[in-house]
């Protein structure tokens, strides 16, 4: 069976669309956000794709994509579902700030 891990960080400046594997980002930056693996519908790599985004492999089973708050919001209300806290999370999105989502299979 494979497990998922999938959570959103938080930057207050811009993150380059490719991150490097020496900075903060992807491992102890300020965590955003978990997100239910067991019930979110839609992996970061397929909304990636869709929408053109970068993603940046640390591994084959590891990857991260970063994004603006928009497109964040746009992730987070194609996951939605009514019984999620998703509402709560878009509520403290900051406008300003950049995200990057973390999704690993193990």
């Amino acid at each position: 069976m494979t497990y998922r891990s999938l959570f959103v960080e938080e930057h207050p400046n811009r993150v380059s669309a490719t991150i490097p594997h020496d900075t903060k980002v992807g491992r102890n930056a300020p965590l955003f956000c978990w997100l239910d693996t067991d019930t979110w519908p839609i992996s970061a790599l397929a909304f990636a794709e869709e929408h053109n985004l970068h993603i940046d492999y640390v591994d084959n089973c590891w990857l991260l994509v970063a994004l603006d708050a928009a497109t964040l919001k746009q992730f987070l209300r194609a996951g939605q579902s009514s019984d999620s806290n998703v509402a709560a999370i878009l509520e403290r999105v900051k406008d300003e700030h950049w995200y990057v989502i973390n999704e690993e299979e193990f």
